[in-house]
C-alpha cells in the first residue's frame, strides 16, 4: 500500500526525513516531465525544468497546505517555473536579434 503523500511531506518537514523526498520524485517525475515538455517543447529544457521544479518544491515543502492536493501544488510550481523559463528564453532571443551582425570587409 502506498504511503499517503501528506504523511510523507509531514515526515520530511517535521522529522527531517529527507530521504523520503525520493519517493515523491518517483511518484511525480514522469508527469512533471511531460507537463514541462508540453510547455517548453524541448527535451533538454524539460529535463532541466523538471529537476528545478523538484528542487524548488523541496525548498518550499513547508508552504504546502496539508489536506490539499499535493499534485496541484506541484503543478503550480511547474507552471510558474516553465512560464518564467519561456519568458527568459524569448527575451534572450529578442536580444540576440538586436545585436549587430558581423560583416567582413577586405583589408
Amino acid at each position: 500500500m502506498e504511503t499517503p503523500i501528506d504523511e510523507i511531506v509531514f515526515n520530511i518537514v517535521y522529522y527531517k526525513e529527507t530521504n523520503l523526498y525520493e519517493e515523491i520524485i518517483q511518484r511525480y517525475q514522469k508527469q512533471i516531465f511531460s507537463y514541462c515538455y508540453r510547455f517548453l517543447r524541448n527535451k533538454q529544457d524539460a529535463e532541466d525544468a523538471t529537476q528545478d521544479v523538484f528542487f524548488k518544491s523541496y525548498q518550499n515543502l513547508h508552504t504546502y497546505e496539508y489536506g490539499s492536493s499535493f499534485s496541484a501544488w506541484l503543478y503550480k510550481i511547474a507552471y510558474h517555473h516553465c512560464i518564467n523559463k519561456k519568458r527568459k528564453s524569448q527575451m534572450f532571443s529578442k536580444l540576440i536579434h538586436l545585436l549587430p551582425t558581423e560583416t567582413t570587409t577586405p583589408i
